[in-house]
């Protein structure tokens, strides 16, 4: 499967790989939130309460275990430490377990 976008020519885009679950490169994607469109959010909320999600976080929480990678709590929640595989992840590069404290902070750091 190609990706949906094409280029300022008019041509389809060639990239096949690392696509997302709407159809559209890395690249496409970020034109599609520059343009003000459809940003993909609702594609990542439907990722994140799929059945290949669920999954996914089980074998996460089962191998890295429930205790919390910064602060040594009580690990619940499975954070993304990269978005670059997003849908594709590499189960123990890409994701880490929280607690959801720390989670919180983390995503309001890089808010500021």
């Amino acid at each position: 499967m190609r990706c949906k976008g094409t280029t300022k020519e008019g041509k389809k885009c060639k990239i096949t790989r690392n696509l997302s679950v709407d159809g559209y490169c890395k690249y496409h994607q970020y034109q599609l939130k520059a343009k003000g469109k459809k940003s993909g959010k609702n594609e990542y909320q439907k990722y994140m309460a799929s059945p290949e999600w669920k999954l996914k976080r089980s074998i996460v929480l089962s191998v890295l275990g429930k205790t919390c990678k910064l602060c040594g709590g009580y690990g619940s929640t499975v954070h993304h430490n990269t978005y670059a595989r997003l849908y594709n992840e590499d189960l123990l590069k890409d994701l880490t377990v929280l607690c959801k404290g720390c989670h919180s902070r983390f995503h309001r750091k890089g808010k500021r």
